[in-house]
């Protein structure tokens, strides 16, 4: 079973430099053409948003320009017919049309003029279409190898141990900028400061540095919540553990050296 996308980007080629707005559409399908009255995703990105990089190809004796266009995103289902659009606002006015039905493969051209879709197969050659996205990410992020908890230490979790997890995720990467940390002691909110190795993305270790010990003889309430950089979440977790007591050595008075005097 094939993962929906989001159509994020569109790359074409044109023989064309002049400058202006860029309409990009999304359609329904009405058979061999697009429907009208199916319109799915509009758009009007700016000419100062999107790129024009020369092939050093030319043709009709014009330059051939590699164009990108970034969209907000569209999310597109494989078995589903769409229809792209994109319609140049300067002083061409020109729709070209691709339609995607299954994954990653685009065909069935048509073009607009006069007011009406028409199949555009005997123009294939002039219109084409590499669209590039990013798969839709359904899957939540985790919380994995918490710490400390009363397991770890016997005698109670010393005062002064640092509070780490690390945060997973199998696509996306973990939205370190959404991840909150909360420490709480007899009621009381904790303070400390948070370091943290996202060297990647996938698996983000995090450790929290109290700023003060902990009371003895205590619980500690520890609550993370994060998201993925997909905005799947939140996910929390919750734990919490006993602190011990600092235990002082008994003071030593040492050796006495004591002379005497014939």
């Amino acid at each position: 079973m094939y993962d929906d996308w989001t159509l994020e980007m569109v790359r074409v080629w044109i023989f064309n430099s002049d400058t202006g707005d860029m309409l990009v559409e999304v359609f329904g399908d009405a058979g061999a053409i697009p429907d009208d009255d199916d319109l799915l995703y509009s758009e009007t990105v700016s000419d100062g948003d999107y790129t024009w990089t020369a092939t050093g190809d030319s043709m009709y004796g014009m330059a051939v320009y590699e164009v990108e266009i970034p969209i907000g995103g569209f999310d597109i289902s494989p078995g589903t017919m769409y229809w792209l659009s994109l319609q140049h606002q300067g002083s061409w006015d020109l729709f070209w049309c691709a339609a995607y039905y299954q994954y990653d493969w685009w065909d069935y051209f048509a073009y607009y003029y006069q007011g009406l879709w028409e199949s555009g197969e005997s123009h294939g050659a002039d219109q084409f279409f590499e669209l590039h996205g990013t798969p839709v990410e359904y899957n939540d992020p985790e919380i994995t190898e918490t710490y400390p908890h009363d397991s770890d230490f016997p005698s109670g979790v010393p005062v002064d141990t640092d509070v780490t997890f690390h945060v997973t995720d199998d696509s996306s990467g973990c939205d370190v900028e959404e991840t909150t940390i909360s420490i709480e002691q007899g009621g009381d909110q904790l303070s400390g400061i948070v370091t943290f190795d996202d060297s990647d993305p996938l698996d983000v270790a995090f450790e929290w540095e109290p700023d003060d010990h902990y009371a003895e003889g205590t619980g500690v309430d520890v609550t993370v919540e994060t998201y993925d950089l997909a905005g799947n979440g939140p996910v929390a977790e919750e734990w919490s553990f006993t602190t011990g007591y600092v235990n002082i050595a008994p003071a030593s008075l040492g050796a006495i050296k004591v002379g005497f005097i014939e």
